[in-house]
């Protein structure tokens, strides 16, 4: 979501992922607001990102 310039949709991460249209847009939101707070909660530790 955030390698792009523009976001992908919700119907085009549900088919992607195979779950239903409401669930890959309740993960959208949660992971823009996370974005959002990323500033006040930072990430400690190992992290391991994938693709």
């Amino acid at each position: 979501m955030s390698a792009t310039a523009k976001s992908i949709s919700s119907e085009h991460l549900s088919n992607t992922v195979r779950v239903n249209r409401k669930t890959s847009f309740l993960f959208q939101h949660k992971v823009r607001l996370a974005m959002q707070n990323s500033k006040k909660y930072t990430l400690t530790g190992d992290v391991e990102v994938g693709e």
